[in-house]
């Protein structure tokens, strides 16, 4: 089995892997939370996330649907689990669509190496959200004051942070 370089093994797979890790990254970053405040700050990364990569962000809310506590609707469709992983493997939902979209990237791949470029868009998604943390707090407290934002909120929050920051 030859070794692919890491820039050669779908970037946009990575990309979308590091978009949905962020979210818990960034409860990492922003810890110790707790209740609607980690809910809204997961939800802003994603929303972050979704804007940088022009997948722009529908919808976002903290208004608790089912077992979900919060979700983001981008182009107007919410994000499934949708892969089935070995079952002696725990995974969020977020995790799960990570590895789809590495799975996509390179559908031959073996857990062990979905395993390390796991760890890579883990690494991408913490990075992601240590550079801007600043305008993930800001979509945070937006989203905490009004507990749902729709596009036009989202892309406009975002870019007064941005703007803001310099």
């Amino acid at each position: 089995m030859s070794k692919t370089p890491v820039s050669g093994w779908a970037d946009q797979g990575h990309t979308a892997a590091v978009g949905f890790l962020c979210g818990e990254a960034a409860q990492q970053l922003f810890w110790p939370l707790c209740g609607m405040y980690a809910v809204a700050v997961h939800e802003s990364a994603h929303c972050l996330a979704n804007y940088l990569a022009n997948t722009h962000a529908t919808h976002v809310s903290i208004v608790p649907r089912g077992e979900d506590a919060g979700h983001v609707l981008s182009g107007g469709a919410s994000y499934e689990d949708t892969i089935r992983v070995p079952q002696r493997l725990y995974l969020t939902q977020d995790e799960r669509c990570a590895l789809l979209f590495l799975r996509l990237g390179d559908p031959s791949a073996n857990w062990k190496t979905l395993r390390t470029r796991m760890r890579t868009a883990r690494q991408g998604a913490n990075d992601f959200v240590r550079k801007h943390h600043f305008v993930i707090g800001s979509l945070t407290d937006r989203l905490l004051k009004s507990r749902q934002l729709g596009a036009e909120d989202i892309r406009a929050t975002i870019e007064a942070a941005l703007t803001a920051r310099g």
